[in-house]
């Protein structure tokens, strides 16, 4: 007679159904996507900014060039025609041979991948309370405009307005106020500003 009683015995161990392991799969897949989603939307955010400040310091160089060879430089914005767009140029033409000397050149859909020129959702113009006046709300994103900065140190924005011009980034795929920054350029001082969208997209803070 067996000493061992059937209750006794050792239950074999139950392995996954086919219906636990898709389930398990596609939770699996779920997180990957969030966290990929996640990780892009972070990189361009910081591209948005990083775009931002980047034009800020190129305005600086462009003043610095232009006092260095002592003539004129343009810091030219295209967002129509051919060639990669938008992009813009820091270039200076010779007044006695015409020759065009090109020092920067900065296309945003090879370098800026996912940002785009654009008031976003935030419609009012970027000023601050100690700012003479409010420019055009990305007056800089269309056309072509041209930004001339002296050796004297005087800078002309385009005649769009007197008071200056702007460029605004935002995400191509998510153009919210929290992911929209704007460059401001004054007429004549060449004084820049660089604002972030306030979240509700009623404004600007100030820098």
């Amino acid at each position: 007679m067996n000493s061992f009683s059937s209750k006794g015995a050792a239950r074999p161990n139950r392995g996954f159904t086919l219906i636990e392991l898709m389930l398990g799969f596609v939770l699996v897949g779920i997180l990957v996507g969030l966290t990929v989603w996640q990780m892009q939307s972070f990189i361009v955010g910081g591209r948005i900014r990083a775009a931002a400040q980047e034009l800020q310091a190129r305005f600086g160089q462009a003043g610095a060039i232009a006092a260095r060879i002592n003539r004129a430089v343009d810091v030219i914005f295209t967002n129509s025609g051919s060639g990669c767009l938008p992009r813009y140029d820091v270039q200076s033409t010779d007044p006695e041979t015409g020759d065009v000397t090109t020092y920067d050149s900065v296309c945003f859909a090879t370098e800026y991948r996912g940002v785009q020129l654009s008031g976003g959702t935030v419609i009012a113009p970027p000023k601050c309370p100690t700012d003479p006046a409010p420019v055009p709300n990305c007056s800089l994103c269309t056309g072509q405009r041209i930004i001339s900065f002296y050796p004297s140190g005087e800078v002309r924005t385009s005649d769009f307005d007197p008071a200056g011009d702007s460029l605004v980034v935002s995400g191509r795929d998510d153009p919210s106020p929290s992911r929209t920054y704007a460059v401001r350029i004054a007429n004549l001082t060449g004084r820049t500003k660089v604002y972030r969208a306030k979240g509700d997209g009623s404004g600007w803070e100030c820098p």
